[in-house]
């Protein structure tokens, strides 16, 4: 393995478990890795005081009820700890929050996006962007209105935040979307999620499409059981970052059995498809030059990803 991507490694092990054992403040192990995704596109060591400091600030500013606390609230916490300035970060957040709640309900996404916006939406265009990511929205829904829920108020947000309301970014998502679907048709959600992240890449929408099957057959081929359903949005970002396909799998494999001997993976660790999620969170930061819509476009497929786990717990529950 590289040098450079062994080091990537290195630190996302060290992050993750620096994090659980100071992780009084969470109980949901799968947004650790996330919070050490964050901080690696951040170059910043986890700073547990920081992050301990940034939960008081959360709780000074919000009740118990707040959609900035609960499950996500890790992530949160970590946001605001690679910041200069957490106290500004939140309230600059909770400000994109109540502009967003001008067009859709509030919930734990919305906060989120809020967060997101923070870092790619000027302060003074908080309303403006907003109200596009309402259009961009809506134009999903009218395309496909049962398909389009919740989670893609965070993708229309992204698309919103980097074009504003452009109908030609849409129609080629929607043209994305077929393609992928007829790869893929039992997994409509997360196509829909795919085509959508596919347009923060370069190219053109059919080569986009193709860079990316073209990858999973390669994993695939590799041994390496890669899921259909929402991981395959961070695929879509890793295949199209202009990487060669079988460089790119041979690294992911090599990423891959790194992860495999690390405790966290061991039999009550995270799954085999969490491990091929972490190894993607991994190599896009080692690919990627700096890129804020990109570098949060993965990290809202995890999202995506966490929130569907919780949805199959609970409907295994019910």
């Amino acid at each position: 393995m590289d040098e450079a991507l062994l080091k990537r490694c290195y630190e996302f092990s060290d992050y993750c478990r620096l994090i659980k054992e100071g992780a009084g403040w969470t109980t949901y192990s799968q947004t650790i890795p996330l919070c050490a995704y964050i901080c690696m596109a951040y170059r910043t060591e986890p700073n547990l005081e920081m992050i301990r400091l940034c939960r008081t600030i959360i709780k000074q500013y919000n009740g118990i009820f707040s959609e900035f606390r609960g499950i996500m609230e890790p992530v949160f916490m970590t946001y605001m700890s690679v910041d200069n300035d957490p106290e500004a970060k939140l309230l600059a957040a909770q400000r994109a929050y109540d502009c967003l709640k001008e067009y859709f309900p509030g919930r734990d996404t919305v906060a989120l996006l809020a967060m997101f916006m923070t870092d790619l939406v000027r302060y003074e265009d908080y309303a403006a962007a907003s109200a596009a990511t309402r259009m961009v929205y809506d134009a999903m829904k009218e395309d496909h209105f049962f398909l389009t829920g919740s989670e893609d108020i965070l993708l229309a947000g992204l698309i919103a935040f980097t074009f504003g309301f452009n109908r030609r970014v849409i129609d080629e998502a929607e043209m994305a979307y077929v393609y992928m679907k007829k790869r893929h048709s039992f997994h409509s959600n997360a196509m829909q999620s795919a085509a959508q992240v596919m347009t923060m890449c370069e190219g053109a929408w059919y080569d986009k499409c193709a860079r990316t099957e073209e990858l999973y057959a390669c994993v695939r081929d590799a041994g390496m059981k890669y899921g259909q359903d929402f991981e395959m949005v961070s695929l879509a970002v890793l295949a199209n970052l202009g990487i060669d396909s079988a460089q790119v799998t041979n690294d992911m494999y090599e990423v891959d059995r790194y992860l495999e001997t690390q405790r966290e993976y061991g039999i009550f660790g995270y799954s085999r498809r969490n491990r091929l999620v972490h190894a993607v969170m991994i190599l896009t930061l080692y690919y990627l030059n700096e890129n804020p819509a990109l570098t949060c476009s993965v990290a809202l497929s995890v999202i995506l990803e966490i929130r569907a786990q919780q949805a199959a717990a609970a409907a295994a529950a019910a």
